[in-house]
Protein backbone atom coordinates (compact mmCIF):
# COMPACT_ATOMS: atom_id res chain seq x y z
CA UNK A 1 0.00 0.00 0.00
CA UNK A 2 1.18 3.59 -0.53
CA UNK A 3 3.34 5.06 2.20
CA UNK A 4 4.10 8.58 3.41
CA UNK A 5 7.40 8.72 1.50
CA UNK A 6 5.59 7.90 -1.73
CA UNK A 7 2.96 10.59 -1.14
CA UNK A 8 5.69 13.18 -0.79
CA UNK A 9 6.87 12.58 -4.38
CA UNK A 10 5.14 14.58 -7.08
CA UNK A 11 4.55 12.50 -10.23
CA UNK A 12 5.58 13.90 -13.59
CA UNK A 13 2.84 15.45 -15.68
CA UNK A 14 1.28 12.93 -18.06
CA UNK A 15 -0.30 13.79 -21.43
CA UNK A 16 -3.92 14.78 -21.03
CA UNK A 17 -5.23 11.56 -22.58
CA UNK A 18 -2.72 9.29 -20.83
CA UNK A 19 -3.20 10.04 -17.14
CA UNK A 20 -6.15 7.68 -16.74
CA UNK A 21 -4.35 4.96 -18.67
CA UNK A 22 -1.31 5.36 -16.42
CA UNK A 23 -3.53 5.10 -13.33
CA UNK A 24 -5.23 1.96 -14.68
CA UNK A 25 -1.87 0.22 -15.23
CA UNK A 26 -0.73 1.28 -11.74
CA UNK A 27 -3.99 0.01 -10.19
CA UNK A 28 -3.66 -3.32 -11.99
CA UNK A 29 -0.08 -3.54 -10.72
CA UNK A 30 -1.43 -3.38 -7.14
CA UNK A 31 -3.08 -6.75 -7.76
CA UNK A 32 0.24 -8.50 -8.50
CA UNK A 33 3.41 -6.54 -7.81
CA UNK A 34 5.64 -9.17 -9.42
CA UNK A 35 3.74 -9.37 -12.71
CA UNK A 36 5.54 -8.26 -15.85
CA UNK A 37 3.06 -5.53 -16.74
CA UNK A 38 -0.70 -5.62 -17.13
CA UNK A 39 -2.81 -7.43 -19.71
CA UNK A 40 -3.26 -4.97 -22.56
CA UNK A 41 -6.75 -6.26 -23.42
CA UNK A 42 -7.97 -5.66 -19.86
CA UNK A 43 -6.35 -2.23 -19.47
CA UNK A 44 -7.46 -0.94 -22.88
CA UNK A 45 -10.96 -2.31 -22.27
CA UNK A 46 -11.14 -0.44 -18.97
CA UNK A 47 -9.71 2.68 -20.62
CA UNK A 48 -12.33 2.51 -23.37
CA UNK A 49 -15.09 2.22 -20.78
CA UNK A 50 -13.60 5.30 -19.12
CA UNK A 51 -13.85 7.33 -22.32
CA UNK A 52 -10.31 7.00 -23.71
CA UNK A 53 -9.56 6.17 -27.31
CA UNK A 54 -6.67 4.14 -28.72
CA UNK A 55 -4.53 7.24 -29.09
CA UNK A 56 -4.03 7.43 -25.32
CA UNK A 57 -1.58 4.54 -25.39
CA UNK A 58 0.37 6.12 -28.24
CA UNK A 59 0.60 9.38 -26.29
CA UNK A 60 1.81 7.59 -23.14
CA UNK A 61 4.41 5.63 -25.13
CA UNK A 62 5.60 8.80 -26.87
CA UNK A 63 6.02 10.46 -23.47
CA UNK A 64 8.15 7.51 -22.26
CA UNK A 65 5.68 6.55 -19.50
CA UNK A 66 4.26 3.23 -20.74
CA UNK A 67 5.52 0.44 -22.97
CA UNK A 68 3.51 -2.16 -24.89
CA UNK A 69 5.26 -5.48 -25.56
CA UNK A 70 4.04 -9.06 -25.88
CA UNK A 71 0.42 -8.13 -25.24
CA UNK A 72 1.23 -6.47 -21.89
CA UNK A 73 1.51 -2.83 -20.86
CA UNK A 74 4.05 -1.90 -18.25
CA UNK A 75 5.06 1.34 -16.57
CA UNK A 76 8.62 2.11 -17.64
CA UNK A 77 9.57 3.24 -14.10
CA UNK A 78 8.02 1.09 -11.30
CA UNK A 79 8.49 3.96 -8.84
CA UNK A 80 6.30 6.09 -11.09
CA UNK A 81 3.49 3.53 -10.84
CA UNK A 82 3.58 3.62 -7.03
CA UNK A 83 3.74 7.42 -7.04
CA UNK A 84 0.83 7.85 -9.43
CA UNK A 85 -1.32 5.39 -7.49
CA UNK A 86 -0.59 7.12 -4.17
CA UNK A 87 -0.89 10.70 -5.41
CA UNK A 88 -4.35 10.62 -6.99
CA UNK A 89 -7.43 11.27 -4.83
CA UNK A 90 -9.00 8.11 -3.32
CA UNK A 91 -12.16 8.64 -5.36
CA UNK A 92 -10.15 8.40 -8.61
CA UNK A 93 -8.41 5.23 -7.39
CA UNK A 94 -11.75 3.63 -6.60
CA UNK A 95 -13.12 4.63 -10.01
CA UNK A 96 -10.09 3.04 -11.72
CA UNK A 97 -10.62 -0.20 -9.77
CA UNK A 98 -14.31 -0.25 -10.77
CA UNK A 99 -13.34 0.04 -14.44
CA UNK A 100 -10.83 -2.79 -14.06
CA UNK A 101 -13.36 -4.99 -12.25
CA UNK A 102 -15.75 -4.64 -15.16
CA UNK A 103 -12.98 -5.34 -17.66
CA UNK A 104 -12.04 -8.55 -15.80
CA UNK A 105 -15.68 -9.66 -15.39
CA UNK A 106 -15.74 -11.71 -18.57
CA UNK A 107 -12.53 -13.57 -17.76
CA UNK A 108 -12.09 -17.12 -16.44
CA UNK A 109 -10.88 -16.16 -12.94
CA UNK A 110 -12.86 -14.66 -10.09
CA UNK A 111 -9.99 -13.34 -7.97
CA UNK A 112 -9.09 -10.32 -10.17
CA UNK A 113 -12.74 -9.24 -10.27
CA UNK A 114 -13.14 -9.57 -6.52
CA UNK A 115 -9.86 -7.78 -5.81
CA UNK A 116 -10.79 -4.73 -7.87
CA UNK A 117 -14.32 -4.64 -6.46
CA UNK A 118 -12.87 -4.83 -2.97
CA UNK A 119 -10.39 -2.07 -3.78
CA UNK A 120 -13.25 0.11 -5.05
CA UNK A 121 -15.19 -0.36 -1.79
CA UNK A 122 -14.84 1.65 1.39
CA UNK A 123 -14.11 -0.18 4.64
CA UNK A 124 -15.61 -1.90 6.47
CA UNK A 125 -17.26 -4.24 3.98
CA UNK A 126 -17.12 -7.65 5.68
CA UNK A 127 -19.16 -9.49 3.07
CA UNK A 128 -16.93 -8.44 0.21
CA UNK A 129 -13.84 -9.06 2.36
CA UNK A 130 -15.02 -12.58 3.18
CA UNK A 131 -15.62 -13.35 -0.52
CA UNK A 132 -12.16 -12.08 -1.44
CA UNK A 133 -10.52 -14.10 1.37
CA UNK A 134 -12.34 -17.24 0.23
CA UNK A 135 -11.11 -16.73 -3.35
CA UNK A 136 -7.54 -16.12 -2.15
CA UNK A 137 -7.63 -19.38 -0.16
CA UNK A 138 -8.79 -21.60 -3.01
CA UNK A 139 -6.15 -24.19 -3.97
CA UNK A 140 -4.83 -24.39 -7.46
CA UNK A 141 -2.06 -22.97 -9.59
CA UNK A 142 -3.93 -19.98 -11.00
CA UNK A 143 -3.14 -16.98 -8.77
CA UNK A 144 0.49 -16.23 -7.99
CA UNK A 145 1.70 -15.83 -4.41
CA UNK A 146 2.03 -12.08 -4.95
CA UNK A 147 -1.58 -11.95 -6.16
CA UNK A 148 -2.82 -13.99 -3.20
CA UNK A 149 -0.88 -11.72 -0.83
CA UNK A 150 -2.53 -8.59 -2.23
CA UNK A 151 -5.97 -10.24 -1.98
CA UNK A 152 -5.45 -11.30 1.65
CA UNK A 153 -4.19 -7.82 2.55
CA UNK A 154 -7.19 -6.09 0.96
CA UNK A 155 -9.63 -8.51 2.60
CA UNK A 156 -8.02 -7.67 5.96
CA UNK A 157 -8.71 -3.97 5.40
CA UNK A 158 -12.39 -4.73 4.83
CA UNK A 159 -12.74 -6.96 7.94
CA UNK A 160 -14.97 -5.64 10.72
CA UNK A 161 -13.26 -7.56 13.56
CA UNK A 162 -9.64 -7.68 14.71
CA UNK A 163 -9.50 -11.50 14.81
CA UNK A 164 -10.09 -12.12 11.09
CA UNK A 165 -8.01 -9.04 10.28
CA UNK A 166 -4.92 -10.45 12.03
CA UNK A 167 -5.26 -13.90 10.43
CA UNK A 168 -5.63 -12.40 6.96
CA UNK A 169 -2.61 -10.14 7.39
CA UNK A 170 -0.52 -13.12 8.50
CA UNK A 171 -1.66 -15.05 5.40
CA UNK A 172 -0.82 -12.02 3.25
CA UNK A 173 2.64 -11.86 4.83
CA UNK A 174 3.26 -15.55 4.20
CA UNK A 175 2.35 -15.29 0.52
CA UNK A 176 4.50 -12.17 0.16
CA UNK A 177 7.39 -14.17 1.63
CA UNK A 178 6.78 -17.01 -0.83
CA UNK A 179 6.66 -14.48 -3.67
CA UNK A 180 10.13 -13.21 -2.75
CA UNK A 181 8.89 -9.92 -1.25
CA UNK A 182 10.39 -10.03 2.27
CA UNK A 183 10.08 -6.32 3.01
CA UNK A 184 6.39 -6.39 2.14
CA UNK A 185 5.99 -9.55 4.25
CA UNK A 186 7.55 -7.91 7.31
CA UNK A 187 5.35 -4.84 6.88
CA UNK A 188 2.20 -6.97 6.76
CA UNK A 189 3.32 -9.06 9.73
CA UNK A 190 3.94 -5.92 11.79
CA UNK A 191 0.45 -4.67 10.96
CA UNK A 192 -1.10 -7.93 12.18
CA UNK A 193 -0.47 -7.00 15.83
CA UNK A 194 -0.99 -10.43 17.41
CA UNK A 195 -0.65 -9.38 21.07
CA UNK A 196 -3.51 -10.92 23.01
CA UNK A 197 -4.49 -13.23 20.15
CA UNK A 198 -5.06 -16.93 20.69
CA UNK A 199 -2.14 -19.35 20.47
CA UNK A 200 -2.91 -20.49 16.92
CA UNK A 201 -2.73 -16.92 15.60
CA UNK A 202 0.47 -16.11 17.49
CA UNK A 203 1.95 -19.41 16.31
CA UNK A 204 1.17 -18.59 12.68
CA UNK A 205 2.83 -15.17 13.09
CA UNK A 206 5.90 -16.77 14.67
CA UNK A 207 6.12 -19.29 11.83
CA UNK A 208 6.15 -16.58 9.15
CA UNK A 209 8.57 -14.44 11.16
CA UNK A 210 10.91 -17.38 11.73
CA UNK A 211 10.90 -18.31 8.06
CA UNK A 212 11.70 -14.70 7.13
CA UNK A 213 14.59 -14.67 9.62
CA UNK A 214 15.87 -17.95 8.19
CA UNK A 215 16.20 -16.25 4.82
CA UNK A 216 17.59 -12.94 6.04
CA UNK A 217 18.63 -12.76 9.69
CA UNK A 218 20.41 -14.54 12.53
CA UNK A 219 19.59 -18.22 12.14
CA UNK A 220 19.67 -18.83 15.90
CA UNK A 221 16.83 -16.32 16.29
CA UNK A 222 14.98 -17.98 13.41
CA UNK A 223 15.33 -21.38 15.08
CA UNK A 224 13.86 -20.17 18.37
CA UNK A 225 10.94 -18.47 16.61
CA UNK A 226 10.23 -21.63 14.61
CA UNK A 227 10.36 -23.89 17.68
CA UNK A 228 7.97 -21.52 19.49
CA UNK A 229 5.69 -21.57 16.45
CA UNK A 230 5.64 -25.38 16.51
CA UNK A 231 4.78 -25.37 20.21
CA UNK A 232 1.91 -22.90 19.75
CA UNK A 233 0.53 -24.61 16.64
CA UNK A 234 0.82 -28.24 17.76
CA UNK A 235 -2.59 -28.51 19.52
CA UNK A 236 -4.62 -27.15 16.57
CA UNK A 237 -2.54 -27.24 13.38
CA UNK A 238 -0.23 -30.25 13.18
CA UNK A 239 0.60 -29.63 9.51
CA UNK A 240 2.07 -26.16 10.11
CA UNK A 241 3.67 -27.28 13.38
CA UNK A 242 5.55 -29.93 11.39
CA UNK A 243 6.55 -27.30 8.81
CA UNK A 244 7.92 -25.15 11.63
CA UNK A 245 9.97 -28.06 12.98
CA UNK A 246 11.43 -28.88 9.56
CA UNK A 247 12.38 -25.22 9.09
CA UNK A 248 14.00 -25.28 12.55
CA UNK A 249 16.09 -28.27 11.37
CA UNK A 250 17.35 -26.16 8.47
CA UNK A 251 18.19 -23.29 10.83
CA UNK A 252 20.01 -25.67 13.19
CA UNK A 253 22.06 -27.04 10.33
CA UNK A 254 23.03 -23.57 9.13
CA UNK A 255 24.16 -22.86 12.72
CA UNK A 256 26.40 -25.94 12.72
CA UNK A 257 24.72 -27.40 15.82
CA UNK A 258 24.05 -31.15 15.60
CA UNK A 259 22.31 -31.33 19.00
CA UNK A 260 19.93 -28.55 17.97
CA UNK A 261 19.20 -30.43 14.75
CA UNK A 262 18.31 -33.60 16.69
CA UNK A 263 16.06 -31.60 19.02
CA UNK A 264 14.18 -30.05 16.12
CA UNK A 265 13.62 -33.48 14.56
CA UNK A 266 12.01 -34.79 17.78
CA UNK A 267 8.31 -34.37 17.02
CA UNK A 268 7.23 -36.51 19.97
CA UNK A 269 8.44 -33.78 22.32
CA UNK A 270 5.41 -31.70 21.25
CA UNK A 271 3.00 -34.65 21.23
CA UNK A 272 2.80 -34.28 17.45
CA UNK A 273 1.74 -37.39 15.60
CA UNK A 274 4.91 -37.96 13.65
CA UNK A 275 4.62 -39.81 10.33
CA UNK A 276 5.50 -43.46 10.84
CA UNK A 277 7.01 -45.72 8.24
CA UNK A 278 4.25 -48.10 7.17
CA UNK A 279 3.32 -49.44 3.76
CA UNK A 280 -0.27 -48.19 4.20
CA UNK A 281 0.90 -44.58 4.18
CA UNK A 282 1.16 -42.39 1.07
CA UNK A 283 4.63 -42.38 -0.45
CA UNK A 284 5.24 -38.76 0.62
CA UNK A 285 4.53 -39.58 4.29
CA UNK A 286 6.78 -42.66 4.18
CA UNK A 287 9.61 -40.61 2.72
CA UNK A 288 9.16 -37.88 5.33
CA UNK A 289 9.31 -40.47 8.12
CA UNK A 290 12.42 -41.99 6.52
CA UNK A 291 13.98 -38.54 6.25
CA UNK A 292 13.43 -37.86 9.95
CA UNK A 293 14.79 -41.24 10.99
CA UNK A 294 17.78 -40.97 8.66
CA UNK A 295 18.78 -37.44 9.59
CA UNK A 296 18.36 -38.18 13.30
CA UNK A 297 20.64 -41.19 12.97
CA UNK A 298 23.27 -39.18 11.08
CA UNK A 299 23.17 -36.41 13.68
CA UNK A 300 23.52 -38.94 16.49
CA UNK A 301 26.68 -40.36 14.95
CA UNK A 302 25.16 -43.45 13.28
CA UNK A 303 25.83 -42.63 9.59
CA UNK A 304 25.38 -46.18 8.27
CA UNK A 305 21.92 -46.48 9.83
CA UNK A 306 21.04 -43.00 8.62
CA UNK A 307 22.04 -43.74 5.06
CA UNK A 308 19.81 -46.82 4.94
CA UNK A 309 16.80 -44.65 5.80
CA UNK A 310 17.81 -41.81 3.51
CA UNK A 311 18.17 -44.06 0.47
CA UNK A 312 14.41 -44.52 0.60
CA UNK A 313 13.97 -40.73 0.50
CA UNK A 314 16.14 -40.60 -2.60
CA UNK A 315 14.42 -43.50 -4.35
CA UNK A 316 12.04 -42.32 -7.04
CA UNK A 317 12.56 -38.60 -6.41
CA UNK A 318 13.15 -36.46 -9.47
CA UNK A 319 11.87 -39.03 -11.94
CA UNK A 320 9.80 -37.79 -14.85
CA UNK A 321 6.07 -38.09 -14.25
CA UNK A 322 6.17 -37.66 -10.47
CA UNK A 323 4.06 -34.92 -8.87
CA UNK A 324 6.42 -34.08 -6.04
CA UNK A 325 6.60 -30.44 -5.04
CA UNK A 326 9.90 -28.56 -4.78
CA UNK A 327 10.09 -28.95 -0.98
CA UNK A 328 9.95 -32.77 -1.24
CA UNK A 329 12.49 -32.78 -4.06
CA UNK A 330 14.87 -30.55 -2.09
CA UNK A 331 14.69 -32.95 0.86
CA UNK A 332 15.48 -35.82 -1.50
CA UNK A 333 18.43 -33.87 -2.89
CA UNK A 334 19.78 -33.27 0.61
CA UNK A 335 19.35 -36.94 1.46
CA UNK A 336 21.22 -37.93 -1.71
CA UNK A 337 24.14 -35.71 -0.70
CA UNK A 338 24.31 -37.47 2.68
CA UNK A 339 24.14 -40.88 1.03
CA UNK A 340 26.83 -39.83 -1.45
CA UNK A 341 24.71 -40.41 -4.55
CA UNK A 342 25.76 -37.28 -6.44
CA UNK A 343 23.91 -38.04 -9.72
CA UNK A 344 20.67 -38.51 -7.75
CA UNK A 345 21.34 -35.32 -5.78
CA UNK A 346 21.86 -33.27 -8.93
CA UNK A 347 18.82 -34.84 -10.59
CA UNK A 348 16.50 -34.15 -7.62
CA UNK A 349 17.74 -30.59 -7.13
CA UNK A 350 17.56 -29.86 -10.85
CA UNK A 351 13.95 -31.04 -10.91
CA UNK A 352 13.19 -29.00 -7.79
CA UNK A 353 14.53 -25.96 -9.62
CA UNK A 354 12.36 -26.65 -12.66
CA UNK A 355 9.23 -27.15 -10.54
CA UNK A 356 9.86 -24.01 -8.47
CA UNK A 357 10.32 -21.95 -11.64
CA UNK A 358 7.22 -23.41 -13.27
CA UNK A 359 4.82 -23.56 -10.32
CA UNK A 360 6.50 -21.66 -7.49
CA UNK A 361 7.08 -20.71 -4.86
CA UNK A 362 9.58 -18.16 -6.07
CA UNK A 363 11.39 -18.23 -2.72
CA UNK A 364 12.69 -21.78 -3.38
CA UNK A 365 14.47 -21.00 -6.65
CA UNK A 366 17.66 -19.68 -5.04
CA UNK A 367 17.67 -22.58 -2.56
CA UNK A 368 17.37 -25.15 -5.36
CA UNK A 369 20.20 -23.44 -7.24
CA UNK A 370 22.40 -23.54 -4.12
CA UNK A 371 21.82 -27.28 -3.57
CA UNK A 372 22.37 -27.99 -7.25
CA UNK A 373 25.58 -25.92 -7.40
CA UNK A 374 27.01 -27.66 -4.35
CA UNK A 375 26.20 -31.12 -5.72
CA UNK A 376 27.88 -30.24 -9.01
CA UNK A 377 30.92 -28.89 -7.19
CA UNK A 378 31.30 -32.16 -5.31
CA UNK A 379 30.84 -34.07 -8.56
CA UNK A 380 33.72 -32.13 -10.13
CA UNK A 381 31.55 -30.17 -12.60
CA UNK A 382 33.05 -26.83 -11.64
CA UNK A 383 31.88 -24.72 -14.60
CA UNK A 384 28.28 -25.82 -14.13
CA UNK A 385 28.53 -25.25 -10.39
CA UNK A 386 29.75 -21.71 -11.01
CA UNK A 387 26.95 -20.98 -13.51
CA UNK A 388 24.25 -22.17 -11.11
CA UNK A 389 25.80 -20.38 -8.13
CA UNK A 390 26.00 -17.10 -10.08
CA UNK A 391 22.35 -17.49 -11.10
CA UNK A 392 21.43 -18.37 -7.52
CA UNK A 393 23.31 -15.35 -6.17
CA UNK A 394 21.37 -12.98 -8.44
CA UNK A 395 18.10 -14.64 -7.53
CA UNK A 396 18.79 -14.61 -3.79
CA UNK A 397 19.78 -10.94 -3.79
CA UNK A 398 16.69 -10.04 -5.81
CA UNK A 399 14.45 -11.86 -3.31
CA UNK A 400 16.12 -10.43 -0.21
CA UNK A 401 17.60 -13.80 0.81
CA UNK A 402 20.93 -12.63 2.22
CA UNK A 403 21.66 -15.93 3.98
CA UNK A 404 21.32 -17.91 0.76
CA UNK A 405 23.38 -15.25 -1.01
CA UNK A 406 26.16 -15.92 1.51
CA UNK A 407 26.04 -19.65 0.72
CA UNK A 408 26.26 -18.91 -3.00
CA UNK A 409 29.25 -16.63 -2.39
CA UNK A 410 30.91 -19.46 -0.43
CA UNK A 411 30.34 -21.92 -3.29
CA UNK A 412 31.72 -19.41 -5.79
CA UNK A 413 34.79 -18.98 -3.56
CA UNK A 414 35.31 -22.75 -3.62
CA UNK A 415 34.93 -22.89 -7.39
CA UNK A 416 37.42 -20.04 -7.75
CA UNK A 417 39.87 -21.89 -5.49
CA UNK A 418 39.70 -24.89 -7.83
CA UNK A 419 40.02 -22.72 -10.95
CA UNK A 420 42.98 -20.81 -9.50
CA UNK A 421 41.55 -17.30 -9.23
CA UNK A 422 42.83 -15.96 -5.93
CA UNK A 423 41.17 -12.56 -6.45
CA UNK A 424 37.75 -14.18 -6.91
CA UNK A 425 38.35 -16.38 -3.86
CA UNK A 426 39.07 -13.33 -1.71
CA UNK A 427 36.09 -11.41 -3.10
CA UNK A 428 33.50 -14.15 -2.65
CA UNK A 429 34.87 -15.40 0.67
CA UNK A 430 34.76 -11.88 2.10
CA UNK A 431 31.18 -11.41 0.85
CA UNK A 432 30.12 -14.71 2.44
CA UNK A 433 31.80 -13.90 5.75
CA UNK A 434 30.22 -10.43 5.95
CA UNK A 435 26.83 -12.13 6.28
CA UNK A 436 27.93 -15.39 7.93
CA UNK A 437 29.49 -13.71 10.97
CA UNK A 438 26.51 -11.60 12.16
CA UNK A 439 23.91 -14.18 11.12
CA UNK A 440 25.69 -17.21 12.61
CA UNK A 441 26.03 -19.15 9.34
CA UNK A 442 28.63 -21.72 10.36
CA UNK A 443 28.32 -23.67 7.13
CA UNK A 444 28.93 -20.68 4.85
CA UNK A 445 31.82 -19.53 7.05
CA UNK A 446 33.41 -22.99 6.94
CA UNK A 447 33.18 -23.22 3.15
CA UNK A 448 34.68 -19.75 2.67
CA UNK A 449 37.55 -20.59 5.07
CA UNK A 450 38.24 -23.79 3.18
CA UNK A 451 38.32 -21.84 -0.08
CA UNK A 452 40.84 -19.41 1.42
CA UNK A 453 42.96 -22.34 2.65
CA UNK A 454 43.00 -23.97 -0.78
CA UNK A 455 43.97 -20.67 -2.40
CA UNK A 456 46.76 -20.14 0.16
CA UNK A 457 48.23 -23.59 -0.47
CA UNK A 458 48.05 -23.10 -4.24
CA UNK A 459 49.70 -19.69 -4.00
CA UNK A 460 52.49 -20.84 -1.68
CA UNK A 461 53.30 -24.30 -2.95
CA UNK A 462 52.03 -24.28 -6.52
CA UNK A 463 49.56 -27.11 -5.90
CA UNK A 464 46.13 -27.58 -4.40
CA UNK A 465 44.12 -30.39 -2.84
CA UNK A 466 42.92 -32.87 -5.41
CA UNK A 467 39.49 -32.00 -6.89
CA UNK A 468 38.57 -35.63 -6.25
CA UNK A 469 38.34 -34.75 -2.56
CA UNK A 470 35.08 -32.90 -3.31
CA UNK A 471 33.54 -36.12 -4.52
CA UNK A 472 33.89 -37.69 -1.11
CA UNK A 473 31.47 -36.84 1.64
CA UNK A 474 33.56 -35.50 4.54
CA UNK A 475 32.95 -37.03 7.94
CA UNK A 476 31.78 -34.92 10.89
CA UNK A 477 34.64 -33.13 12.65
CA UNK A 478 34.26 -35.27 15.76
CA UNK A 479 34.75 -38.46 13.70
CA UNK A 480 37.65 -37.45 11.44
CA UNK A 481 41.03 -39.08 11.93
CA UNK A 482 43.63 -36.69 13.33
CA UNK A 483 46.54 -35.32 11.34
CA UNK A 484 46.95 -33.29 8.17
CA UNK A 485 45.82 -34.21 4.68
CA UNK A 486 48.21 -33.98 1.79
CA UNK A 487 47.74 -32.43 -1.64
CA UNK A 488 48.64 -34.41 -4.72
CA UNK A 489 50.85 -33.38 -7.62
CA UNK A 490 51.56 -34.96 -11.02
CA UNK A 491 54.60 -36.74 -9.57
CA UNK A 492 53.00 -37.96 -6.39
CA UNK A 493 51.94 -36.61 -3.00
CA UNK A 494 53.77 -33.65 -1.54
CA UNK A 495 54.34 -33.61 2.17
CA UNK A 496 52.73 -30.21 2.69
CA UNK A 497 50.01 -30.01 5.35
CA UNK A 498 46.84 -28.22 4.28
CA UNK A 499 45.26 -25.79 6.78
CA UNK A 500 42.00 -27.34 7.88
CA UNK A 501 38.98 -25.37 9.13
CA UNK A 502 37.10 -27.17 11.89
CA UNK A 503 33.37 -27.17 11.16
CA UNK A 504 30.92 -28.96 13.41
CA UNK A 505 29.82 -31.19 10.52
CA UNK A 506 30.09 -31.32 6.74
CA UNK A 507 28.66 -28.62 4.56
CA UNK A 508 27.78 -31.44 2.21
CA UNK A 509 24.65 -32.17 4.20
CA UNK A 510 22.33 -29.22 4.61
CA UNK A 511 18.81 -30.02 5.68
Amino acid sequence: MPGDATRAVRPPAAPARADLLLLLVAAERERDGRAAGADAVVVLGAAGAGGLDAGALDAAEAAGLLELAGGRIRVVDPCLARTVYAAVPPARRRAAHRLLAEAHAGGPRALPVLFHRASAATAPAPGLGDALAAAAELPGGGPTHAERSAAWARSAELAADEGPRAVRLINAADHARLAGLPHRARELLARAGCEGSRDAVRGAAQLVGGQLALQDGPVADAREALLLAAELLAPTDAHHALAARLAAVEASWAMGDAAACVEALDLEALDLEAPHHTQEQPASDRRLAAYREGMSAVMRGRPDTGRRWLREVVAGAGEAGTLDGPEILLRAGSAALVVGDLPAACRANSRALAVARARGPHILIAQALERLAYGELRAGRHARARAHAEDGLRTALGAGQSNLAAHHHAILALVASVEGSSEAVAEHAAAAERVAAPHGLAQAATLSQWARARAAVTSRYGCSPSPASWRRRPAPASRRPPGPRWPSSPTGPRRVPIPRPRPNWPAAVRC
